[in-house]
């Protein structure tokens, strides 16, 4: 099984990705969230969901993060995908709160992404809350260390 039936799969066997979801998926710009894009536009070839791209702008790498988020807008208008992004001072956000810039850059992440949720219509309960915790608890934890290699 090749790498994206693999991702299909997984998809699948967790029921993660319903027909007429709205799916937000994160962008770097780096390789592994540009695959996962890739691979999300392309699974919607097989179920018909809504698919919008996050890019957040973390405030400390400033000309090498604007190359960044311009080439992940640039992806995404090529694959037609609604791109957003969300700028956040995480150097602030550190001090302010006592943080490590990894854990700022979390919470803003978080942050961004609960906004944007918000915007689409958070799930209310049942089982679209619980599909909504285990796609977030799936994108934390893909956060922290890439979900594969290419």
């Amino acid at each position: 099984m090749n790498m994206e039936e693999k991702v299909f799969s997984y998809i699948e066997k967790y029921n993660m990705i319903e027909t007429g979801s709205q799916v937000i998926v994160g962008i770097s710009g780096g390789a592994d969230s540009v695959c996962l894009l890739f691979l999300l536009k392309k699974y919607q070839k097989r179920r018909e969901f809504s698919l919008c791209a996050l890019h957040v702008n973390h405030g400390i790498r400033g000309g090498e993060a604007l190359r960044d988020q311009n080439f992940s807008e640039k992806i995404c208008e090529e694959l037609q995908v609604p791109f957003r992004v969300y700028a956040a001072d995480v150097p602030r956000m550190a001090a302010e709160k006592k943080l490590s810039l990894e854990e700022a850059g979390r919470e803003a992440r978080r942050t961004a992404f609960e906004k944007l949720a918000g915007e689409y219509g958070k799930p209310q309960g049942g089982a679209e809350k619980k599909r909504y915790r285990l796609l977030w608890h799936t994108m934390k934890m893909t956060m922290r260390k890439p979900c594969f290699t290419i």
